[in-house]
């Protein structure tokens, strides 16, 4: 069974914010919405871990960010590659720690 500490969580809501992402700017509301609502749930279960509770201020701040992807007036112009940018490392340290 994978654990699922904060590194695993982090890539997964990488994943599923860069799709709520790729399903916006193919203008698939429906779509959009679903994947921002995952993301919402996993950035819900970092908030719960322990070792998460120092960057408190930074999840509540990306789940703002998420919630507002889907909005066709979004309040946050955060780019793709922004958030992009912001993840890969987290998918990266994970895929290293992963092969090891």
């Amino acid at each position: 069974m994978i654990e699922r500490d904060a590194l695993f969580l982090m890539a997964n809501l990488g994943s599923e914010v860069s799709r709520a992402l790729q399903f916006r700017d193919a203008h698939d509301c429906l779509r959009s919405q679903q994947s921002a609502a995952r993301a919402q749930n996993i950035a819900d279960q970092l908030t719960a871990l322990p070792e998460m509770q120092s960057r408190i201020s930074e999840l509540q701040v990306l789940h703002d960010v998420i919630s507002d992807i889907p909005n066709a007036q979004p309040r946050y112009h955060i780019t793709s590659d922004d958030l992009n940018g912001y993840f890969m490392p987290f998918a990266l340290r994970y895929a290293s720690n992963s092969l090891t």
